[in-house]
This record gives C-alpha cells, structure tokens and sequence, in this order.
C-alpha cells in the first residue's frame, strides 16, 4: 500500500498485477489547517512530542514555539491517548480522572479557558483543544475508511498487507508508531511501514529525465482502476465507524 497524505489522502493498493486507488478528503488538519494553533512545518512550529514526566518538544529552528505543524499534532494526540488524557471517543479527561501515577507536572498542563473547556498545554502559548483533537479524528476517519474500502474491495484484511509506502512531506516526517497508535492507518503494524520520501517530486523528475519510464508510467496509469469514494455506498458509514480512537495498540 501507499500512501500520500496532504489535503486528500491518496491511497493505492497493489497486489501483483492489480492496482487499485482512492482519494480520501483528509482535509487540512493534518498540514497544520483548522488547529487553533496550527501552521506549516517552518521554523517556530512543534514538529515532535513525547510526554514523560513532563512535555518534552522539539521545534523547527530551534527557537520559542510559535504553532504545531501536523507530526506534532498527531504526536501529541497519540501520547495524550497513550497516557488517558484522551479517551477511545476523542474527549480530553480532567486532571482528577488522570491514573494515580500520572506526574503532577502533566496534570498542571491539563486548564480550563473562559469558556470551561479543557485544553492540554503544551507551551506558552501553544495548546491542544478539543476542536483540534475533532478535526484530527475527521482527517483520521476518512483516511482509515478510505484504506478499509480498497480492503474490502480486494476481500483481505489489514494484517495480509505486507508494507505500506508513506509518501509526501507529512508522510516522511510523521512517527509512524504514533500514527498507528491513533488509528490513522488502521490495525496495521507500525513496523511494516516504511517513510520513502518525495515520491510525486522524485518521480516528476525520472518522467522529465527518461522517454523509456514516461512511456511506463503511461501504460502503468491505464492498469490503475479509481474507486470513487463518494459515490460508495460503504464510505459513509466506514468513516463513521472510524472517528474513534482505537480501544487497544496493535502490539504487532
């Protein structure tokens, strides 16, 4: 499988000789688009989160933070699940409903705006909200029902896919065990997916430099068969079914 994500998501399916592809509306979230403080992977934005005994941050530039770029999003999503400071459904829990052995540094970070909503602060100035965690769990429902979809189209199931391709800038820089852990890419182990970079710009280059490989890639694109997703009857209520969090990590 690979899969480039930005705006749509898109996904292909090869087995043997048989290519098949979908598009899935992700939306801008996970660029950094509709999060309160989202912004492009630049110098000032989050781009890595791992909480410990505390917040722990890496930001492009080295310098104060000034956003979250969408690896840091999805990073941060997947370590408030991880320690129960977000729960299967999307809901941030309060301080009080944390595990006992949660550190009190964690807990302090867990505040209230004026409106008594609970956010998760993860610098001055730069918190996850619950609006953001919502717009993640969209991006992540229409990616997972859209991979479902090309499952159920070639009759197999997650765990029979060999590797997956992660494509595109977010692709290359996205914790693939972090991604696996919110559910992003199904029930699929973390260890069968490999980060291959630029492939659309790569490939854009080999087309311009070689007639032999344009002439591949033409006959390549009339093997592919599209699925539209918005015509199937299925997606809707896959991308439903899909909004949640996973229960449990696939251990794989």
């Amino acid at each position: 499988m690979l899969i480039d994500i930005g705006t749509n998501a898109e996904i292909l399916l090869k087995d043997k000789d048989r290519l098949v592809a979908v598009s899935a509306p992700a939306g801008p979230a996970l660029e950094g688009g509709n999060i309160s403080k989202g912004m492009i992977a630049a110098a000032g934005a989050i781009n890595k989160v791992w909480l410990d005994y505390d917040v722990n941050l890496e930001v492009i530039g080295n310098i104060k933070p000034l956003g979250i770029c969408g690896s840091g999003i999805i990073d941060s999503i997947s370590e408030m699940i991880r320690l129960e400071i977000i729960n299967s459904e999307g809901n941030i829990s309060e301080a009080s409903q944390l595990p006992p052995v949660t550190s009190f540094r964690i807990r302090s970070r867990l505040k209230k705006d004026d409106h008594g909503q609970t956010y998760f602060q993860l610098a001055n100035g730069v918190s996850i909200e619950q609006r953001d965690i919502r717009q993640i769990q969209l991006a992540k429902g229409a990616i997972e029902a859209g991979i479902k979809i090309l499952l159920k189209d070639f009759k197999i199931e997650d765990t029979d896919i060999s590797s997956i391709l992660m494509a595109g800038g977010f692709g290359n820089y996205l914790n693939p065990a972090n991604a696996q852990r919110i559910g992003l890419l199904g029930n699929i182990p973390s260890k069968r997916i490999k980060q291959v970079g630029n492939t659309a710009g790569t490939g854009a280059v080999m087309l311009l430099l070689s007639h032999t490989l344009r002439k591949d890639a033409e006959i390549l694109s009339t093997k592919f068969k599209h699925l539209e997703l918005a015509e199937d009857p299925r997606y809707q209520e896959l991308f439903l079914q899909s909004l949640n969090f996973p229960e449990r990590e696939c251990i794989e």
